[in-house]
């Protein structure tokens, strides 16, 4: 439910309903920051521990209002930021305002998309209602509106740097209005900033100006129309029970997570996000017995509980919860519970529009291998992909078949970059499979718990000296054309580790085919749209690239790793204590069968380390002591 009705707008704007048009703020309203980047630069001037990702997030919106502030310190707006933010954070300003004001320059701190934002706008558009942005941005906010899909559900994106006027000034909505063929009093503006966005709005002659508050900052602001989640939108600007419709979905998606064996994909994740989808259900089933609809609920969960990857039990289940949320009235128990899960949860559903559990993806048409490079001489980057595949497991074969087969489809020019693929078994397994597509294989003799660490580091000792760059790439990611020419423009001295991505999407059985199919295609490009799987958040391996200087430096990864887990976390956050950096975007995880995981013990990085002279010799395993 909304915090503040529109109805009480008062000073803050009064109401036509239904809206013609919602106009939005971009950043902290559609696209979020990410704490962890705060945390990252933090972190580099030992400043910030025990803090969470949230909390320093909490902390920029509380401070983005401090620039409009006649501060002694400073007439500029963003120190001024800079040092609210590092009081919130009860860090000393002077110590943090460095670390704080390096976050806010990074290109990638913006990009967390907000988890309703693509489903709130396409709604809005789809009960004809005119949808537009306006942001004080660098003049770069409609290619951050295309990368996280809101481009195409937008009417007209006005941005500061091109207008040449800046929020709060009443000129920029009124330009926007003027551009819109659009009254003001028919119109609603939703940001996340009181000046800039709810007091410029209204100033302008909008009808009503929005604070969009999913941190829970503006509980100081009573009269003030304040929302929580932007779903709240659609039962404001529309009939029917579309807001109660879009919680129930997110409720059922939720659930998702209890019941979808793909949820299972990263163990430690999903036993994180457990709790938080068991308190959904609990809300839902005390909204229920609310409503006297328990035995109906009850009916319909179970049905979804068997088959959480069909449409129609996925559906059945939806609308069941729809008439419950309409019959119980205020559900807070439910609403803190999706809020909880929505911004917390690790492992959360993420199904395109256009899936269909019932389509068959053609197979890939078969493909010449490249012409393997020589390791002699130097070369900017070297891709490491390391695998076991046994039978029957025929997944993990065709996972790494298609990695090497994208790792050969790239941007980056061919001659600029080898790749090494090592496989760690008892015999040489699949060798002549995979040696054709790689320009050097590696048996890496094992027949016990799989050590990843130690593969990694066989494939990286084959060419030191030689590579300016190392990328480490798990056998079922599935790189994008454009992958190792990004993360090779990105690795550098100043940044010398380098996370390929921003978000992991876990495809399901029938996603992974769909994918294959598209990423070998003409186009080569997947469609995400088409695609069902679990974002996992947060992860730290999968694709890691760091310079061949550090990664000796902090003597590769830790070869006491042995079986599953953990040991990229450990390498991840090792390297980038030198400086680094993250692309945005993507990355997917194609499906395979999974052995029961468990987490190495918690002493494993405290055991004596391998030396750095001997790391990945590949006879760890075979040599014998006399």
């Amino acid at each position: 439910m909304p915090v503040h009705p529109p109805g009480n707008a008062g000073l803050f704007g009064t109401v036509r309903t239904p809206p013609r048009a919602v106009l939005f703020d971009a950043g902290l309203t559609l696209i979020h920051a990410d704490g962890d980047v705060l945390l990252e630069e933090l972190a580099r001037d030992g400043l910030g521990g025990g803090l969470s990702a949230r909390t320093a997030v909490t902390a920029l919106v509380l401070a983005a209002e401090a620039r409009h502030l006649p501060l002694p310190v400073t007439p500029d707006g963003t120190e001024k930021v800079v040092r609210t933010c590092a009081l919130h954070l009860g860090l000393d300003p002077q110590s943090a305002a460095p670390a704080l004001r390096r976050a806010l320059e990074r290109d990638d701190l913006y990009r967390v998309l907000d988890p309703e934002a693509r489903d709130t706008l396409r709604a809005l558009r789809a009960q004809g209602t005119t949808v537009a942005v306006i942001s004080n941005s660098a003049g770069t906010v409609r290619d951050d509106l295309a990368r996280y899909g809101l481009l195409e559900h937008t009417d007209a994106v006005f941005d500061s740097t091109h207008v040449g006027i800046e929020k709060p000034d009443p000129a920029i909505f009124r330009q926007a209005l003027d551009q819109l063929g659009l009254d003001g009093r028919d119109c609603w503006y939703v940001g996340d900033g009181l000046v800039n966005d709810v007091l410029g709005a209204v100033g302008a002659g909008f009808a009503l100006g929005i604070l969009y508050d999913p941190f829970g900052t503006g509980g100081h602001l009573p009269a003030v129309p304040r929302i929580t989640r932007l779903t709240e939108l659609l039962g404001w600007a529309g009939p029917g029970t579309g807001g109660q419709h879009n919680s129930a979905t997110r409720s059922v998606d939720a659930l998702a997570v209890l019941w979808d064996q793909e949820a299972r994909a990263s163990k430690p994740l999903w036993e994180f996000t457990v709790p938080l989808a068991r308190a959904v259900l609990a809300g839902l089933r005390e909204a229920a017995d609310q409503a006297g609809l328990r035995a109906g609920l009850e009916h319909a969960l179970t049905g979804f509980s068997i088959t959480p990857a069909d449409p129609d039990t996925r559906a059945a289940a939806a609308d069941q919860v729809a008439r419950v949320l309409a019959a119980a009235g205020p559900t807070p128990v439910l609403d803190t519970a999706l809020k909880e899960f929505t911004s917390t949860a690790a492992a959360q559903l993420v199904r395109g529009e256009e899936w269909d559990p019932a389509h068959e993806a053609a197979e890939p048409e078969p493909a010449p291998p490249p012409r393997p490079r020589s390791l002699e001489g130097r070369w900017d980057l070297t891709v490491v992909v390391d695998f076991r595949a046994l039978p029957p497991d025929v997944a993990r074969l065709r996972n790494v078949r298609a990695v090497l087969r994208a790792l050969a489809d790239q941007t980056l020019d061919r001659d600029a970059y080898r790749v090494i693929v090592v496989e760690q078994d008892a015999e040489q397994r699949h060798r002549a499979v995979v040696e054709d597509w790689a320009d050097a294989y590696v048996h890496a003799a094992n027949a016990g718990p799989y050590n990843r660490s130690w593969a990694h580091n066989v494939g990286a000792v084959q060419v030191t000296g030689r590579s300016r760059a190392l990328c480490f790439l798990d056998a079922d990611i599935l790189p994008p054309r454009d992958l190792l020419e990004r993360i090779a423009g990105t690795v550098s001295e100043t940044a010398p580790a380098v996370l390929g991505y921003d978000r992991v999407v876990c495809l399901d059985a029938g996603s992974t085919q769909t994918a294959l199919s598209d990423r070998f295609s003409d186009s080569a490009a997947l469609r995400p749209e088409r695609l069902r799987g679990f974002r996992l958040h947060p992860t730290f391996g999968g694709c890691v690239a760091v310079t061949d200087a550090l990664f000796h430096r902090i003597s590769g990864f830790d070869e006491n790793f042995e079986g599953w887990g953990d040991e990229d976390n450990d390498f991840y956050h090792r390297a980038t204590a030198h400086g680094h950096g993250r692309l945005t975007g993507t990355l997917h995880h194609l499906h395979h069968g999974r052995p029961d995981m468990a987490r190495p013990p918690v002493d494993v990085a405290r055991r004596e380390r391998v030396p750095a002279t001997v790391i990945g010799s590949p006879h760890r395993y075979t040599e014998t002591t006399p």
